[in-house]
């Protein structure tokens, strides 16, 4: 929430917002008109940072600078409408002031994150090594906090997925067989990853169906890596132009 907790503290220096907090953010996708309206299907809900991310990195192709809209209420009263999405309305003490140490480690420019260096200073940023044990010791603390808040976007990645695409879709996790048999099949496009994960499921079944019958683990292992290539030269392209069912991998 670093980026937001700077956007919130931005707009109450500017507004002097005493009395209200913001319990929402909206942005537009494509340039609003010039009565300030635009349309519904390109207006988004900003939630985290990365969603401001994702949004200033779209909506920058499309007009610049970017429009952002704050609803606002009164600290005292309650929420009388429910949220548009499944997502709540923002708390006071999500916009909590950073201490230093926290904004510095938050702080874009010193995020090896891509997108939100290059939109905060314009250029890419070099990879330089600390020169002491201190600096050293920073950069770690550095790398696993980048390293949290990387695990939750990926949790809610996973999320999103199951609630947009469908319920029961399996989403395999980082340190799954299943996972670890799909970056081995090494596909390249958006399609082939969901294409991969029905190779790297029979493949795996047919590796755990040799070691049951009492094969040696390194046949079994190749037995399943030939039935893997197999399904996956079938089901990279598909000949009839036809998908079959991907999603229940």
């Amino acid at each position: 929430m670093v980026l937001l907790i700077r956007l919130h503290e931005a707009f109450k220096g500017r507004y002097r917002t005493a009395r209200y907090r913001v319990r929402a953010i909206f942005g537009s996708l494509t340039k609003p008109l010039a009565d300030g309206t635009c349309p519904k299907e390109d207006i988004v809900r900003i939630t985290s940072d990365q969603d401001l991310v994702d949004f200033i990195i779209t909506a920058k192709k499309a007009y610049s600078p970017v429009w952002l809209q704050m609803q606002v209420h009164k600290k005292n009263t309650h929420n009388n409408t429910p949220p548009p999405d499944e997502c709540p309305y923002f708390e006071l003490e999500d916009f909590k002031p950073l201490d230093p140490m926290a904004d510095y480690y938050n702080a874009p420019e010193n995020d090896s994150d891509a997108a939100a260096y290059f939109l905060t200073t314009g250029k890419r940023k070099n990879l330089a090594w600390p020169r002491t044990d201190g600096g050293f010791e920073m950069g770690k603390y550095d790398a696993r906090h980048r390293i949290k808040r990387l695990e939750k976007h990926l949790e809610r990645l996973k999320t999103k997925q199951r609630a947009n695409i469908h319920p029961n879709t399996i989403v395999y996790d980082s340190n799954s067989d299943e996972y670890g048999w799909m970056l081995w099949l090494n596909p390249k496009t958006p399609d082939e990853w969901v294409r991969s994960r029905r190779a790297a499921r029979l493949g795996l079944v047919e590796k755990n169906a040799k070691m049951a019958a009492g094969i040696d683990e390194d046949e079994a292992e190749e037995a399943g890596e030939d039935k893997a290539l197999e399904v996956w030269g079938k089901d990279r392209n598909p000949r009839n132009g036809k998908d079959e069912e991907f999603g229940a991998a």
